[in-house]
């Protein structure tokens, strides 16, 4: 009896998730946040990387828009092996006043001192 009525109970889950049309506009903004894909930059309250530390993080790609926070000392830049993330500081909110530039990383690399950087561009697979 308990499996029949566990067996019922999932197929209408089932079946109202088959039925809900997909938002593609949230799906791929929630694809676009995870950054488990060994992808993700995450900028710090200090300037070493601390785990413990972090402000936040997102999921870079290549429109080069300017991401703005009202502070960050240190930006941790994770990227796949074969394409590589670049990331530019600025000490400004607007992008325009570069303090420091990570180059092309592959694997991880800690983006130190930056002393209460405002806003960054950061470029995954260019």
């Amino acid at each position: 009896m308990h499996f029949t009525r566990t067996a019922s109970v999932l197929l209408t889950v089932v079946g109202l998730a088959l039925s809900s049309p997909v938002d593609s506009t949230s799906v791929s903004l929630d694809k676009r946040a995870d950054c488990d894909t060994h992808t993700c930059i995450t900028y710090y309250s200090d300037s070493g990387c601390t785990r413990g530390l972090e402000r936040g993080s997102y999921k870079p790609d290549c429109s080069g828009n300017c991401f703005r926070f009202d502070s960050f000392s240190s930006i941790q830049v994770a990227a796949n092996v074969l394409t590589g993330a670049d990331c530019v500081a600025y000490s400004d909110s607007n992008c325009q006043n570069a303090i420091s530039d990570s180059g092309n990383q592959h694997g991880h690399y800690c983006m130190e001192n930056l002393n209460g950087a405002k806003s960054m561009k950061c470029y995954y697979g260019c």
